[in-house]
């Protein structure tokens, strides 16, 4: 499923998060554009994927807009005239203050928004990362798979050869021959299939990472099953609060509160009024001209409710979605252990019997016997191929359970940001 997927084209608590982010934002990477593939800079393209492009411009916008209420919730002037004279006997001027609760829950939640948009910053960063990757992986296997298809090729052909030269001193065999055809242009079409995945493949890198020419990389430049075993036992395969997944629930949750908060003192917005009047047909003194008025809103009822119980509601059912969080990045989390791990004993199974029958992949021991039939030679090289393309789709498997492992851990956005697949494990 994963390999269809990449084929196919495809809480941390508030400081460390913001700390994430203040690297990010230290060491932005606005435009790559690379005379040759590098891998870390490949990968360091995440930091201006268009998905954090987009949050950083929302982040902007609210260091410069910040969420608030104005202290005067209305101001009126009133003006009446007891008749059609354009003089007016009567100047109002009311004033509707804000309720404070309001103020201040708008405030949070203008401190609210921003923590979320910067663990959404972390959140983008990890899909962009974990598309990278996957399509690095891939464009590389489908090189390797080429190549064994290349390696098939010389087969049949000489395969043709024998069948052909046995026919000097046999009769014709046609059969033999059609049924080399036939292999033959099935192999055609699934070379000419697989290049077009790796023609594809490449746009999409090239998309993400502008750089010159092709890939001088091949799968075996990175990081080699042992070393990735033992990354992956360092790993604790159950979820904490830190991962990602866990953190962009809580920060949803936080949001939703905040809003439902913000909702809860909008309901009260109208505290009353304060109203200052002068009226010109009364005499002197002024006393007697100036007037104020004081009206004070009673809670008896509230007409937003209703709404503001169907919010309660909804925000009842964010918290545990918190919980069902949990509970399915725990299952995902050892799921991908399970996957990852079983991929790595079946690629040990296929290297081992590969070793075993043919050291440093070569028919050297079976070549050097002139007696050998060359049918006999040319099942055993079958065997070989095989053997080695099914090492190539078992190593292909590791590496994809691999990066889904590194992804439900949570470990791909860590800072310092490293490149995984390396065998040193570069940062970037």
């Amino acid at each position: 499923m994963a390999a269809r997927k990449y084929l196919c084209g495809s809480k941390k608590g508030i400081t460390p998060v913001i700390k994430s982010l203040i690297t990010l934002l230290i060491f932005p990477v606005p435009v790559f554009l690379s005379a040759q593939f590098n891998p870390e800079n490949y990968l360091g393209s995440a930091r201006s994927d268009i998905r954090i492009n987009e949050v950083n411009q929302k982040l902007e916008y609210l260091q410069e807009n910040k969420i608030t209420s104005p202290w005067l919730n209305r101001v009126e002037m009133r003006i009446e005239s007891q008749d059609l004279n354009i003089s007016p006997e009567d100047l109002r001027l009311r004033i509707n203050p804000t309720n404070p609760f309001e103020i201040s829950m708008n405030n949070q939640y203008h401190k609210i928004q921003v923590g979320k948009l910067y663990n959404d910053m972390q959140f983008n960063l990890n899909l962009a990362l974990r598309t990278r990757y996957g399509l690095l992986v891939t464009y590389l296997y489908l090189k390797e798979k080429i190549k064994i298809l290349e390696e098939e090729a010389m087969r049949l052909t000489d395969e043709m050869a024998v069948i052909r030269g046995d026919s000097e001193f046999e009769p014709l065999n046609v059969e033999g021959i059609v049924d080399m055809e036939v292999k033959t242009t099935d192999l055609q079409i699934k070379q000419t299939e697989f290049k077009s995945k790796l023609e594809k493949s490449l746009v999409s890198i090239k998309l993400l990472y502008e750089f010159e020419g092709d890939i001088q990389m091949v799968l075996g430049d990175l990081t080699d099953v042992k070393k990735m075993s033992s990354l992956i036992g360092e790993i604790s395969p159950e979820p904490d609060t830190a991962n990602i997944y866990i953190s962009n629930a809580i920060s949803d949750l936080d949001l939703r509160k905040g809003k439902y908060n913000v909702d809860l003192g909008e309901a009260r917005r109208n505290l009353g009024f304060f109203q200052a009047q002068y009226n010109t047909d009364r005499a002197d003194p002024l006393n007697d001209r100036l007037g104020f008025e004081i009206g004070i809103r009673l809670p008896i009822t509230n007409e937003d409710k209703a709404d503001l119980r169907r919010s309660y509601l909804d925000l009842i059912e964010d918290r545990f979605e918190i919980s069902r969080r949990e509970l399915w990045l725990s299952e995902e989390q050892q799921f991908a252990f399970i996957n990852v791990m079983a991929s790595i004993n079946k690629f040990g199974i296929v290297n081992s019997k590969l070793s075993l029958l043919f050291p440093n992949d070569s028919m050297e021991a079976y070549s050097r016997n002139a007696d050998n039939d060359p049918n006999d030679l040319l099942n055993i090289k079958n065997n070989l191929i095989k053997l080695k393309d099914t090492r190539l789709e078992m190593l292909y498997e590791v590496y994809l359970n691999y990066i889904e492992f590194l992804d439900v851990s949570g470990k791909l956005p860590e800072t310092p940001l490293v490149n995984y697949l390396s065998p040193g494990l570069n940062q970037f």
